[in-house]
């Protein structure tokens, strides 16, 4: 299953880690993202104190360092749903666009 959608680039890491023993190679960017669609409080009845909304995390290979233009910032997803090894389903991110910056505008409430 493919799905499009935009979220807001929270985060992005890359990293690189060499395994001492097998000298292999483990490299790519680290990304935090939420979606813009629902920014719903995160509702835990187990936890009131609990407040803010839940980030996502996904791995993407280095090749794609020149997409990611600024973050914080709204990008589209280009995301496929996957079964995973323990047999539930799993968002892999294929690629990223940039559309734009984000600005922030507070509003005092009332």
């Amino acid at each position: 299953m493919q799905l499009k959608q935009s979220f807001i680039l929270l985060k992005s890491a890359p990293y690189r880690m060499v395994d001492e023993k097998t000298g292999e190679v483990n490299e790519g960017i680290s990304l935090r993202y939420i979606p813009v669609e629902n920014l719903d409080p995160v509702v835990d009845s187990s936890n009131a104190d609990l407040k803010g909304v839940g980030t996502a995390k996904a791995s993407l290979p280095t090749s794609f360092l020149n997409k990611i233009k600024q973050v914080p910032a709204l990008y589209s997803f280009d995301m496929s749903m996957n079964v995973g090894a323990d047999g539930k389903p799993v968002m892999k991110v294929n690629d990223v666009e940039f559309l734009s910056i984000l600005t922030v505008s507070a509003t005092k409430s009332a």
